[in-house]
This record gives structure tokens, C-alpha cells and sequence, in this order.
């Protein structure tokens, strides 16, 4: 009987496939051998990942429109990283008019950092990943900012257990329900190898938050669940893997789309997933200063120009000129090109939108997300620097928890603190998050539980498999600078702040040149 890959590869009928296949195949073998090493093999995977590649899919246009004159006066809607990132992009080329606008008192939005015990932990914005060209990591190596927390790997309190486990023993476990760690960890490695293999031969090696637009083949395969998808083509060993993903917020496998799910879990994301289970490395780690300070570093060296606590009534967007008024004035002022960052989903009726982008933005979805900061004596928590409550793979009827606490502070208490997350379709009352809280809490047989600070926001528009398939994300891409405006953030990719970055400079690599008029 063939491999399952052969099938899928001459279905694609792509020359290099044939290579892949045949690299893939070659490993495979050796992979099932008594001589199998995890550390070598985990060293090859990496030199593929490495190796040079071409985007595959309909390219990108050369150019999009775009502000032309460094002088023109350009409004940013939202002060969060993608409003903040992208006036440091534009401020570096050259644009000194940019203005960012932003409806609360500071800035950062999701990315929020509070100072507890003298320690910073991120509410929300929490972590980066470790991959090869991450701009959040590069810019804060720039600023003298990366001093990351150096963490153990994710302990996992289950819901089954009382107490917590190393991920990578339950990933193992989980995933091949077997007490032979050996074939575990060989299998385990050879679905993580299929995967990355199969992302490669569907999109190429591509720079950026958004791959080209893969052809229709591509998309009809891609057009169901994220998990339907790795059922597919025989990848559900990676379901215990890839319920950490969630964490990202796209939300749960057997719910959003698969091209969610593959650009969350890009070929570096799984490497660092296999670091962890393969050599125990974490595959994530937080800023020690707090994202929110990469933000205002940001805005303090581009000397940016940003306007709290701004309410927008309203904005008339025309061929020549882009209007905004303001709740404060019954005037109008006058901008050369508008930048949205914010959501869309409940601002749309403030810009005088088209019919297509009322079409396109009115399909999606917008799921609630709550943090809270919380202490409590550990119970059955043990000492790892992080700990995180993993549920099923599949999502619930109920909303559930997810802990990424770190433990203490410099008190010497042996109190925990951390964060709480929660995701959810709909916003939920506070009695019902309390009581949420306090059932997870207890059922790791902690103590003394005690809320510090709760965020409840809204997380990024989310649209349907379908939808997805139908590529409606390049349809967003297609859209960019009519009527003088760019549409970016978590409302036109992940709710994460490296995609949201990417994306900006996805942008801004498309611009026209820019001259002083």
C-alpha cells in the first residue's frame, strides 16, 4: 500500500514534490529504525526547515496604493501594537504627520503589563516565540529589551489528574495512549515531520503573517475545520500538540479553519514545539520588562504623536481626501490617508463603508476573551516557572481556562501569581467568570484564591472555514488603500503580536515611493 503522502503528492503534481517526497521518505524509513535518535532527527528537520524555498500561490500585486508625499497627514485608528508598530514603520521612512488616535487612556491595548510583587506579568499579550526572523523579538533585542524569562517547559495540571505533568511527557503519552515512550516519541516525530512537509508543499516558504493565495486545489482542500484537516491526512497524534495553539487565539481546532490553524502552526512554530518535547526547551517565553514597555519604547523613540481617550463619530473616506469627526468638535479634520487598526466588527458603522467591505467584514465573528490576575497557594501546582491547564482537544460547551501562570515573585511568598485566560463565543457575566475561576482553581486543590485585576476584551474577527477557503482574507488584501485606507491588526489576521507585525510590514513593503510634494 502506498504512504498516505504519495497519494497527496501526486495529486498536487508538483516537481518538487518529488524531492520532498522523496527526503521525507528517506527519513521516515531511518526514523523507524533501532537507530533512531530524537536529537538527530530533530537536527535534520531543522536544516529542511532552514533550507531555502519558493513561495507557492498567486503572488501578491507589486504595489498597493498607498500615501504618496512624506508630508501627507496620515490618521492611525488604535493605539494597540499594530497602530504603534505601524507609525514606527511609517516614521522610518519618512512620514512625520502620523497621527494615532486612541479611544482608551494608554496604549498597547491587549498588550497590557502590571507590576505585581515585582515582577510584570502580561495580561493578554503574554509570550513570542522563538523563530528565526520574529520581529517582536528583533525589535526588542533592538531596544535592549530582550531579557527573557528563562522558563522550564509548560507543566500540564490535567483535568483527569490532581496533579501537574512535563508536557512533553504528555504529549507522548496522550498522543499514543502507549507506555513505550520509544515508539512514542518516534511516531510523535514522524506526524510533526508530515506536517511540516505537507505546510511546504501547500504554500512554499513564505515571508509574512499571509501566505500567496493558494490555488483552487489548495483551498478546497483547505475548506473544513483545522481539525477535520490533520484527521486527514493522518496527523491526529498532534492534537495533544496542537491544543497549546489555542493560546494563540484563533481558538479551538475542531472549530476554526484550517488556514487559521496552519498559519498559527507555521513549520518554525512546530520546531519549536519539538525543541520542547525533543530536547526540553520551551518553545515560548515572555519579555521580563513586559510587552506593553516594547510599545511605548516604540513610541518614544519615533517621538510618535498619539491622542488618548478620542472618541471618532464619524469618517467620510473619499477619492482625494479621508474626513474624521470627533464626539468633541462638530468639525471635520482632514487626513490624506486612514489606517484602522481597531476591530471592525462593532466600528464598521463609523466609516462610511462600501458595499464589498460591508460584505466582507459583516461575515465574521467575534469571540470574548477575559484575564485575570489572580494569587493563590499552589494546591497541586508544583514549582515550574509555568504552568498550563490543558483541557480537551476539542472545545466545550461551557467556557474554559487556561492558567499561564508564573509562579511568585521576589517576596519569597509562597503564593502564585499569574494570569488566567478565558475564550469564549460570547460575552459572559461576572458571577459566571467568578465561578468559572474559583471551580478551576479548586480543582488543582489551591487555596486562598484571590482576583487582583480582570480585562475582559473582545479577541480578533474571526471568519468561517468556509469563508476562509473562499480567501476572503486576500479579498481583505485585494481591498488595501481604496479610498485611502489600509485595514490592519487582528482584524485582517491573528490575534497575535507577530502576526499583526508581520502584517504591517507586508504592507508597507507594498507602498509606492514617497516623495516630499
Amino acid at each position: 500500500m502506498k504512504h498516505r503522502f504519495f497519494f497527496y503528492f501526486e495529486q498536487m503534481l508538483s516537481k518538487s514534490a518529488v524531492i520532498i517526497v522523496l527526503f521525507f521518505y528517506q527519513l521516515m524509513t531511518w526514523s523507524m529504525t533501532e537507530s533512531f535518535s530524537p536529537q538527530e532527527a530533530y537536527k535534520q528537520l531543522v536544516e529542511f526547515v532552514k533550507s531555502p524555498d519558493k513561495p507557492k500561490g498567486i503572488p501578491f500585486s507589486e504595489r498597493i496604493p498607498s500615501p504618496k508625499c512624506l508630508n501627507d497627514r496620515i490618521a492611525i485608528v488604535g493605539a494597540g501594537p499594530s497602530g504603534i508598530h505601524m507609525a514606527y514603520l511609517l516614521k522610518k521612512k519618512g512620514f512625520q504627520n502620523v497621527v494615532v488616535f486612541e479611544k482608551n487612556e494608554g496604549i498597547g491595548e491587549n498588550s497590557c503589563t502590571v507590576m505585581l510583587r515585582d515582577t510584570l506579568p502580561d495580561m493578554n499579550t503574554c509570550y513570542v516565540q522563538p523563530d528565526v526572523g520574529n520581529n517582536v523579538i528583533e525589535l526588542a533585542r533592538k531596544f535592549g529589551l530582550l531579557e527573557s524569562a528563562k522558563l522550564s517547559f509548560f507543566n500540564a495540571p490535567l483535568d483527569q489528574l490532581s496533579t501537574s505533568v512535563n508536557y512533553s511527557s504528555y504529549t507522548l503519552t496522550e498522543a499514543m495512549k502507549l507506555n513505550d515512550p520509544k515508539i512514542a516519541v518516534q511516531k510523535l516525530f514522524a506526524a510533526i515531520t508530515d506536517y511540516i512537509h505537507l505546510h511546504r508543499e501547500l504554500f512554499g516558504k513564505y515571508d509574512g503573517a499571509l501566505m500567496r493565495k493558494p490555488p483552487p486545489k489548495v483551498m478546497k482542500i483547505l475548506n473544513c475545520t483545522f481539525l477535520e484537516f490533520i484527521e486527514k491526512y493522518g496527523l491526529t497524534l498532534l492534537k495533544p500538540l496542537l491544543v497549546m495553539s489555542k493560546t494563540g487565539g484563533y481558538g479551538y481546532v475542531d472549530d476554526v479553519s484550517a488556514l487559521y490553524g496552519l498559519m498559527w502552526n507555521t513549520p518554525n512554530r512546530l520546531i519549536g514545539c519539538a525543541a520542547g518535547i525533543f530536547e526540553k526547551k520551551a518553545s515560548s517565553y515572555p519579555i521580563e520588562s513586559g510587552l506593553q514597555k516594547l510599545w511605548e519604547t516604540l513610541k518614544t523613540s519615533q517621538k510618535i504623536d498619539v491622542r488618548f481617550t478620542v472618541k471618532i463619530s464619524q469618517i467620510v473616506r473619499r477619492n482625494d481626501k479621508v474626513l474624521i469627526k470627533f464626539s468633541t468638535s462638530k468639525k471635520w479634520e482632514e487626513f490624506d490617508f486612514l489606517i484602522w487598526t481597531s476591530s471592525l466588527f462593532s466600528n464598521l458603522h463609523l466609516i462610511e463603508a462600501r458595499e464589498l467591505d460591508k460584505r466582507i467584514f459583516s461575515k465574521s465573528t467575534l469571540p470574548w476573551s477575559t484575564i485575570m490576575l489572580d494569587e493563590s497557594l499552589h494546591g497541586h501546582l508544583d514549582d515550574e516557572a509555568s504552568n498550563i491547564w490543558l483541557t480537551a482537544t476539542e472545545k466545550k460547551h461551557e467556557p474554559t481556562c487556561e492558567d499561564g501562570s508564573r509562579s511568585g515573585g521576589t517576596d519569597g511568598s509562597c503564593t502564585r501569581s499569574g494570569t488566567t485566560n478565558q475564550h469564549i463565543k460570547e460575552k459572559t457575566d461576572e458571577p459566571t467568570l467568578s465561578e468559572i475561576f474559583q471551580k478551576h482553581f479548586t480543582g488543582m486543590n489551591a487555596s486562598e484564591i484571590e482576583e487582583i485585576q480582570r480585562k475582559m476584551c473582545t479577541h480578533f474577527l474571526r471568519f468561517s472555514p468556509q469563508d476562509m477557503a473562499a480567501g476572503i482574507l486576500w479579498d481583505i488584501f485585494d481591498i488595501q488603500g481604496t479610498k485611502r485606507t489600509w485595514f490592519a491588526g487582528s482584524s485582517v489576521v491573528l490575534d497575535s503580536a507577530q502576526s499583526v507585525l508581520e502584517y504591517n510590514i507586508q504592507l508597507v513593503s507594498k507602498m509606492t515611493e514617497s516623495f516630499y510634494c
